[in-house]
Parts: C-alpha cells; sequence; structure tokens
C-alpha cells in the first residue's frame, strides 16, 4: 500500500506541475511575484492616457526655423473660427510692433501687419485657452510663420502665415560712389519705403554715414548699408600725436609718434619720448588717450 500510495501522489504531481511549482515556491518569491505584477499594471493605467492625449492632438504646418516667444492671448475667452484667430494674431503682433517702431512723424503705426489663411483643420474648433508663438523681436519684418497653440478644450496646434510691412526712411547714394570716399550729405538721398524688404543694416540716419569713409563702390541710387563703412583712421602710422592721460582728478599730455594706424574709438601704440610703448585710445585726430 505504501507503494501505491506513493506511485499515486508521484502521478498527481506529474499531471499538475504548475500546481507543483506553486506549491513548491516560497512565499517570499510568490509576494515579489505579484508586487511586480501590481506595479506593471499601474504603470500602464498612466502610461496610457498620456499617449492617448498625445495621439489626440492635431498639429498641422511646419515650425520656423527661428526662435519664437510664447505670448498668451489676453483674455480667456473661447475663440472659433479663422477670423477670430487671425485677429488675435493680428492684435499681438500690432502691439509687439508698436513697442519696437513706435509711430512716424504723422503719428501713424510705422508697421502694419496682414494675417494669412488659418488651417481649415483646425480653423473652426472652439477654443477656450490660446497662446500665439511669435518669433523674436528681431524677425519681426517681412514674411513670418506665428504658432498656434490650443490647451482647451480640445489640443491642438498650427502655424500661420503673416506679412509685416515696416515704413521708414533710409539713405541712397544721390550718385557714383568710389571706394575710399569720405561722405559728406551731398552724397546722400532720402527715400522712403518698406523697410521690411531691405537689408536690416540699411542706414536710417545721416548721422551713421557722414564722415565715415566708403569701403566698396555704391551706384546711383542704392542703398547705403553699415557694413560698407568705416570710421576714418584718426591716427597714422609714424605720425606725430598728443598723448593724454588721465586719472582721478589729474592729467598730464606729452608728444609721441604713433606705430600704427587707429580710427576713433581703436587701440593705438604709441612710443614715448623716453621710448616706451604704451597702448591707448584714439579719441580724435592726431589724439590718443589713457585712461588710469
Amino acid at each position: 500500500m505504501k507503494g501505491l500510495s506513493m506511485s499515486t501522489r508521484f502521478a498527481r504531481s506529474a499531471h499538475h506541475p504548475i500546481r507543483s511549482a506553486a506549491t513548491a515556491m516560497p512565499l517570499a518569491a510568490r509576494q515579489r511575484k505579484l508586487l511586480l505584477i501590481l506595479a506593471l499594471g499601474l504603470l500602464a493605467s498612466v502610461v496610457h492616457p498620456i499617449l492617448a492625449h498625445a495621439q489626440g492632438m492635431v498639429r498641422v504646418g511646419y515650425p520656423p526655423a527661428q526662435a519664437a516667444v510664447v505670448q498668451p492671448a489676453p483674455q480667456p475667452t473661447t475663440i472659433q473660427g479663422p477670423n477670430a484667430i487671425q485677429m488675435q494674431i493680428q492684435q499681438q503682433l500690432q502691439s509687439q510692433l508698436d513697442i519696437l517702431g513706435g509711430t512716424n512723424e504723422t503719428g501713424a503705426p510705422r508697421a502694419s501687419v496682414e494675417v494669412g489663411p488659418v488651417d481649415a483643420r483646425v480653423a473652426n474648433q472652439p477654443c477656450d485657452q490660446i497662446d500665439l508663438m511669435l518669433p523674436a523681436a528681431n524677425r519681426l519684418r517681412g514674411r513670418i510663420q506665428v504658432g498656434v497653440r490650443c490647451r482647451s478644450p480640445h489640443a491642438w496646434a498650427a502655424w500661420v502665415p503673416a506679412t509685416i510691412q515696416i515704413t521708414g526712411t533710409y539713405y541712397v547714394a544721390s550718385h557714383q560712389l568710389s571706394p575710399g570716399k569720405t561722405l559728406d550729405l551731398g552724397d546722400l538721398e532720402a527715400r522712403t519705403g518698406d523697410l521690411s524688404t531691405l537689408p536690416a543694416s540699411v542706414v536710417q540716419q545721416p548721422a551713421d554715414v557722414v564722415g565715415h569713409v566708403l569701403l566698396t563702390s555704391v551706384a546711383a541710387n542704392q542703398p547705403l548699408r553699415a557694413e560698407s563703412l568705416r570710421l576714418p583712421m584718426a591716427v597714422q602710422a609714424g605720425q606725430t600725436v598728443k598723448l593724454i592721460a588721465e586719472g582721478g582728478g589729474f592729467q598730464v599730455s606729452s608728444d609721441g609718434r604713433a606705430l600704427n594706424q587707429a580710427a576713433v574709438g581703436q587701440v593705438a601704440q604709441v612710443r614715448t619720448a623716453n621710448g616706451n610703448v604704451v597702448s591707448g585710445i584714439a579719441q580724435s585726430a592726431g589724439v590718443v588717450a589713457i585712461q588710469f
């Protein structure tokens, strides 16, 4: 009977290996397994809503290759339809441009904004909380892209085109100008037009041009640009200059010989009468200043 009993028990365990293994598994191991199953279930319950929300967002258009500044809409009222979205963009851009550019001599805004169409896939979706992503201040000219992002009740995002026109005065060459010429008022002619279609370095003030030296030739009626100009040389190499040393409550001057040429504001090296070499800043024609 003992042999029969042992055979029967062996046969039962052979037919139910899983139950046998579970029975043989230590209690601590079973508890760890149960905790692992519970942890995986909790993780799935957290991740699934996030993925579902991300998949539910609508993103249309392409982001511009420029920095964007998020500007929340001034009022949390519900907006819907392309006209409402365009109006939000128009108001935000015009506000920024009025701060940056001000008005012209007649009091009218120097900048005007034209907002393009809104993508039809999001144009008629209601939005309670909207953010606008504007380009950086130095990019607010010409054709731009404005990011529109809705937070509720449904998340979506889109890019809307806009065109900014900035009216102002700039200066062109009144006649053919050659390299090396020192400019005066007679070389300039004022024009009024859309500055957003011109290089950012176009000259807008006569004071930025008069007395400067041309580095390149400029044809008549061509805009003058800052990178085509340099300050006149205040000091020439080998020139006898006046060296002024200034400090707290004192000033001493002497003569020296310049070792290099320098424009106003640039560094000039000067050999003094006793043979020492000092560095100073070219202050004006033939004058180099040293600060103590």
